[in-house]
């Protein structure tokens, strides 16, 4: 089976396969997520037998184009953390989302805008940054964290230790502070 890569970003490509389906590899751990393209509309043409419908359209993207367009949820949470610069909690309250929702899409964006880094980097724990160019921080979040919380000055930190949503603010320090990584 053949792949042709649909979008390339800092943390994953993804690739649609001859069957119309879309892969994910990620860069970090080198893992593949397959098949992610089944939604609910597929789904029941698959059941009734039907054909499926060629190609369907990924989160805002056609992959019979070139221009990305983000999906309506993102285009709202980039207005309110890039262009308002809300902070995460106001603007899930805002949203009507979970925070842990709104974390997730500042951090979609980061990966899918790098325009935006710069802006969504003020979101992060402020020695996160630092502690993050101290390991590696390739692999799993859970080993990363492990890195930081053995070996870098946010071993004995107890207002990093009583963050709310700090493997959230790690996953965003890693697709904004990527490229200043040398360890990687």
């Amino acid at each position: 089976m053949s792949r042709r890569i649909l979008q390339q970003s800092t943390r994953s490509t993804l690739y649609q396969c001859d069957d119309g389906t879309i892969d994910r590899k990620y860069h970090d751990t080198g893992r593949w997520e397959s098949g992610m393209i089944r939604s609910q509309e597929d789904d029941k043409h698959t059941q009734e037998g039907g054909a499926r419908p060629t190609p369907p359209l990924f989160r805002g993207e056609d992959p019979r184009s070139s221009i990305q367009v983000l999906p309506l949820h993102l285009q709202r949470a980039r207005a309110m953390l890039v262009d308002q610069k809300m902070g995460v909690e106001h603007a899930a309250r805002t949203c009507g989302v979970a925070t842990t929702t709104m974390w997730s899409y500042a951090a979609l964006l980061a990966d899918r805008c790098p325009q935006d880094k710069e802006v969504l980097s003020w979101l992060v724990f402020p020695s996160l940054q630092d502690a993050l160019l101290q390991v590696d921080s390739k692999g799993s979040l859970k080993e990363v964290m492990q890195r930081l919380e053995q070996t870098t000055s946010l071993r004995g930190d107890t207002d990093w230790r009583c963050t709310p949503h700090r493997w959230s603010h790690l996953r965003l320090a890693r697709i904004v502070f990527s490229h200043q990584n040398p360890k990687e």
